[in-house]
């Protein structure tokens, strides 16, 4: 987020990824990040069945809700006091389309949705049958416009998440980050020192990192296998 910050400033704008908590995201804030990509379900759980969620209301009982909506929160607060604008959410990693639906609901603005899924969502008809396994769809809000967090308000049926934090374990103790702490001083000393506090990022990130590492490299190597057939 520190490299983040000095490619923002240089009019680079950046999507802060594999997001998982409200420093990250605040630091995202600080770093003038013009999106953020949450991952609702963690990249493990796509090899491990048994980390995916299993509930029907993912909106209210996935342990990833109440922090999208701590970071919405925090956001909104953060536009009031500054009126500077905050990421744009894009929600990432959706196991299937009521997962999709339920971060629509929370109030993520985009999403990078799966193929699969689209089709699935196009060929879902609001009729009773649809309507009943995901009600969402039966009174949708309007598409919230430019600037997002200008009066964004908690949907009622969401603000149980506000005080609560499933993903902090049975020893959380009720308080949230400080969301006005400065987690880029010092080359992001306090942001490393809250992922590694949070014993959940630090799995999913790790998760990331072993799921992702050398992607780069791949890529590189098929531009460059492209560039010399030209």
């Amino acid at each position: 987020m520190v490299a983040a910050a000095k490619l923002n400033k240089e009019g680079i704008r950046i999507l802060g990824t594999s997001l998982f908590s409200l420093p990250q995201a605040v630091a995202a804030s600080q770093a003038g990040c013009l999106y953020i990509s949450p991952y609702f379900i963690e990249v493990a759980a796509y090899a491990d069945d048994s980390l995916m969620f299993k509930g029907k209301d993912p909106a209210i009982g996935h342990p990833m809700a109440p922090r999208l909506i701590h970071i919405l929160e925090a956001y909104t607060q953060l536009y009031q006091e500054t009126k500077k604008e905050q990421p744009v959410i894009v929600i990432a990693s959706n196991a299937n389309i009521g997962e999709v639906l339920a971060t629509a609901e929370l109030g993520c603005q985009h999403i990078t949705i799966l193929a699969h899924h689209m089709k699935e969502l196009q060929e879902t008809h609001p009729d009773s049958k649809a309507l009943e396994k995901y009600p969402f769809l039966a009174s949708p809000p309007a598409k919230k416009q430019h600037p997002y967090y200008a009066n964004l308000m908690t949907p009622a049926r969401s603000q149980i998440h506000s005080k609560s934090d499933p993903m902090a374990g049975p020893n959380w103790d009720g308080k949230l980050p400080d969301i006005h702490a400065d987690y880029l001083a010092n080359g992001g000393k306090l942001l490393s020192e809250a992922v590694e506090a949070d014993a959940a990022v630090v799995k999913k990130m790790k998760d990331v990192l072993g799921a992702f590492n050398g992607g780069d490299a791949k890529a590189k190597a098929a531009i460059e296998a492209e560039l010399a057939r030209l």
